[in-house]
């Protein structure tokens, strides 16, 4: 978000920023933006994400941790896109499934992505890692992150929500000239 205040008054500008930081922080702003921004998941789209990711989990590769995942991206298009776990001996070589799937979008040229959900082989949902959500709210706060209160009971979080202090390069708060 961005505002524009006239230069020469320093006391409006910092009344701003110091308003618009205790609406972020109340999640009030997280709040609004979906209500306003995000178009929630259809039935059809959920189901569609989650036997994607579950057949994505198959070819896995996961000697190490024996956690094999698939996941599944949905973008503004309505394309989805796959990718499973990839583990190396170094850990910091491993590329977890959902940074995979978010990397298959993005070389397609998608880059407006809607929802998210990772699984391990017996299609249960897992909750993506801080890794994965900063990846994923480096491409919008409102994407949708699919998960499972109780077999059956799904919920959707905005990313923005589920990972506190994301680190962000421009959040826009700030503006001086």
């Amino acid at each position: 978000m961005r505002m524009a205040v006239n230069r020469n008054r320093g006391d409006v500008l910092r009344l701003v920023n110091e308003g618009m930081e205790r609406v972020v922080k109340s999640c009030e702003y997280d709040r609004l933006y979906r209500k306003w921004f995000v178009r929630e998941l259809a039935e059809q789209e959920r189901s569609v994400l989650l036997a994607t990711a579950v057949q994505a989990a198959v070819p896995a590769y996961a000697p190490y941790d024996k956690k094999s995942q698939g996941a599944a991206i949905l973008t503004a298009t309505g394309k989805v896109y796959s990718a499973c776990t990839l583990e190396n001996a170094d850990p910091t070589l491993s590329l977890s499934a959902l940074r995979g799937a978010v990397s298959r979008a993005i070389a397609d040229g998608e880059f407006e992505l809607r929802a998210a959900v990772c699984v391990d082989m017996k299609g249960a949902i897992q909750k993506p890692d801080r890794k994965d959500l900063q990846v994923l709210f480096e491409f919008g706060r409102g994407i949708l992150i699919l998960g499972e209160k109780e077999p059956g009971k799904y919920t959707t979080d905005m990313v923005s929500t589920l990972l506190p202090n994301p680190i962000v390069k421009d959040t826009g708060l700030i503006y001086t000239e």
